[in-house]
């Protein structure tokens, strides 16, 4: 569906089209595994990943040329996680492409598809999110346990790209918890050790790990990644609570 089609202010045509997620993985695989510095495997897994939860690929043209696309991957109820934030072409105006981030997520809204939109974008697209309206709500890191024969013990540490820091609030936590509806990510600690993620798929339910790593997100960190809402929706209409680390691409 073309959502909207209008003229910038250097007389170009700029052209939103809206559609099933499923379309964006007919002819952008070789781009977007390059791009992203991922395998096959992990193309594949983040592929069935975003299927399964569904959602929309915009792509953006700009004089008939696709220069742009982005994605919005249904995650908890009716949030809608913004990602794969991509231009194509260099010459496409910052601008136009904020733009459309705009547009799409006001036409969600306002036809009652989305409650709202929240995302993990790296710095290469912050600027470019910030323009489309959203805004850093916190940042975040992520929290490490050991798992040991189902039970996890949680360290007293966070982790960001790949920087270690104190979680100076461990003793308010309860670091030591049986542990279930685990299922493994396609991520390993030196190519040797599992790292699990909580899922709500009843098939991980009986799961037996003898050994592993959990991760889990904290999204109320006064520094870290960046972790944005779309600032036309009310910040407390968008309970964090219910923003589940496992149902994020960054989880895959």
């Amino acid at each position: 569906m073309i959502l909207k089609t209008y003229k910038n202010l250097k007389n170009d045509e700029i052209e939103i089209e809206i559609l099933k997620l499923n379309f964006f993985f007919h002819g952008f695989e070789e781009l977007y595994i390059k791009t992203f510095s991922i395998n096959q495997k992990q193309f594949y897994d983040l592929k069935k990943f975003k299927l399964l939860k569904g959602g929309f690929f915009i792509k953006v043209f700009c004089n008939k040329e696709i220069s742009g696309f982005f994605t919005f991957v249904n995650s908890h109820k009716k949030y809608f996680e913004l990602g794969d934030v991509f231009k194509i072409k260099f010459k496409f105006h910052r601008k136009d492409f904020s733009q459309s981030i705009r547009l799409v997520s006001d036409y969600l809204l306002k036809n009652n598809i989305a409650d709202g939109f929240f995302g993990f974008p790296n710095s290469q697209v912050l600027d470019l999110t910030i323009e489309a309206g959203y805004k850093i709500q916190s940042y975040y890191k992520k929290e490490i346990s050991i798992i040991l024969l189902n039970f996890a013990i949680l360290l007293p540490i966070f982790f960001y790209k790949k920087r270690i820091s104190l979680n100076k609030n461990f003793f308010t936590y309860k670091f030591f918890r049986k542990i279930s509806f685990l299922e493994k990510t396609n991520k390993k600690l030196f190519n040797l050790i599992n790292i699990y993620k909580y899922t709500s798929s009843q098939k991980y339910k009986k799961i037996f790990i003898f050994f592993g790593l959990l991760v889990e997100i904290n999204l109320k960190q006064s520094n870290g990644g960046p972790f944005i809402i779309f600032d036309r929706v009310k910040s407390d209409v968008i309970n964090t609570d219910e923003i589940k680390f496992e149902m994020t691409d960054i989880s895959v």
